[in-house]
């Protein structure tokens, strides 16, 4: 059940929910039609269920369905009480708990609750797609919506005046994954397995939804312009932004990297119910990489690299919208993905960098060097990222930091170079 106060959402969106929760049941129509053809033709009716079942690998859905709000909820409930000491790893889920503030179709703001499997029922080998040698890749086996549960969709409105609307909200979404996790969820046709325990592995989202889920005092709006004496931070997972633990520090020496981590809220959110690692408990609210850098770190940094090149002369004459229209074109011819944008124009950047350093003048190989270092190395970064497995090895996932690390370095530097010649398009 929604909290008291919220208001129903509109037809479409509900439309949605229950598309995306109770998938397996067919429209009205195809009901209806279905009926009226087993009325007429009963037996074809047997001949193609039975061709179903054959076809139809064993079933890992809850022995009851229930309504999209409250599946959860029922499934819990329908569960006989077991110890959380008996849990085993053969019989638990990871699950990725995810948090999105997205946009309507009216351009209203939306608070998506979706939760997903992160490993389901297995996944499709990396040498049927790309020829890699590796044996794992990120896509699953199976269709998405099997993996895939919404607990509820939220109007922005509804919570921005009234925060116990969404404080209820995710305490009652809280009540059922910790009550699943004890108690687990039936399963049927599974040798050997009865029930399933999801287990939370971490709360992902952009950083205004982990802002609002945690109810975090550290977070990117945080950043102290002024000489305040206790400046907030700017980070709930260390101390950057802190008095005298400098947020553009990007060397192995940081102090903001070696520091300890207080806890970055003062009330703890409903979520901190949920079980989780009690040594890393702002670690729960994992940051995105896609929104991080798709959206944010990368794509301005591709933005100001694109400018850098028509303010230095390296995209032809005209006017700045007919060049950079040029710009794009090529780049499209280049390679081009919707769904990649970022990554591609960056790696198209920095081709177009090494071709212009090849042969060009020393006033100009002098500003555009230090954005080249940045584009190689966040490059790497999100190469590495991208192509890893579902679990990345210690040692791997330092190299990437690394290379993350010295991204977030040249990009300082670029920005430090654009200030000192009162240049904007580099501002930090």
């Amino acid at each position: 059940m929604m909290p008291r106060g919220t208001r129903p959402v509109t037809a479409q969106v509900k439309q949605a929910m229950i598309l995306r929760v109770q998938v397996l049941r067919p429209p009205r129509r195809a009901r209806r039609a279905r009926r009226t053809k087993r009325i007429r033709q009963p037996e074809r009716k047997t001949q193609s269920a039975a061709r179903q079942r054959a076809r139809s690998p064993p079933s890992l859905h809850p022995q009851r369905q229930a309504p999209p709000r409250k599946r959860s909820r029922k499934l819990a409930r329908s569960c006989p009480s077991s110890s959380a000491s008996r849990l085993g790893l053969v019989r638990s889920m990871p699950v990725d708990w995810r948090r999105q503030c997205i946009g309507s179709w009216r351009q209203a703001i939306l608070l998506n609750l979706p939760s997903s499997y992160i490993v389901w029922r297995g996944f499709i080998p990396r040498v049927m797609t790309t020829g890699s040698k590796r044996n794992v890749d990120h896509n699953f086996l199976g269709s998405s919506y099997l993996s895939r549960f919404l607990f509820s969709v939220l109007l922005a409105r509804t919570y921005l005046r009234k925060k116990a609307i969404l404080h209820n909200l995710l305490d009652a979404w809280a009540s059922d994954l910790k009550e699943c996790y004890e108690n687990g969820i039936p399963v049927k046709n599974v040798p050997g397995m009865d029930k399933i325990y999801p287990v939370i592995i971490a709360c992902k989202g952009d950083w205004p939804a982990l802002t609002k889920a945690g109810r975090l005092c550290r977070h990117h709006l945080r950043d102290s312009r002024g000489n305040t004496d206790s400046p907030p931070g700017i980070c709930h997972l260390c101390r950057a932004g802190q008095k005298n633990f400098r947020w553009n520090e990007f060397r192995s020496d940081a102090r903001w990297l070696h520091a300890d981590n207080p806890l970055p809220w003062n009330i703890p959110s409903p979520l901190s119910r949920i079980p989780q690692n009690p040594n890393d408990l702002a670690g729960f609210y994992a940051v995105d990489l896609f929104h991080v850098c798709h959206k944010v770190v990368v794509a301005d940094y591709v933005a100001s690299a694109i400018v850098t090149l028509s303010d230095q002369g390296c995209l032809g004459s005209g006017a700045f919208e007919t060049r950079m229209q040029r710009f794009y074109d090529d780049a499209k011819e280049w390679r081009w993905f919707k769904g990649a944008d970022t990554t591609l124009l960056a790696l198209y950047l920095e081709t177009f960098y090494a071709k212009i350093l090849a042969d060009c003048s020393e006033e100009v190989e002098n500003v555009l060097t230090v954005i080249y270092d940045g584009l190689v190395a966040v490059n790497r970064f999100m190469t590495a990222s991208y192509h890893e497995a579902l679990w990345v090895k210690s040692h791997r996932a330092s190299e990437i930091s690394v290379q993350g690390m010295a991204f977030m370095e040249w990009f300082n530097e670029a920005a430090m170079e654009a200030l000192r010649q009162e240049v904007t398009s580099w501002a930090a």
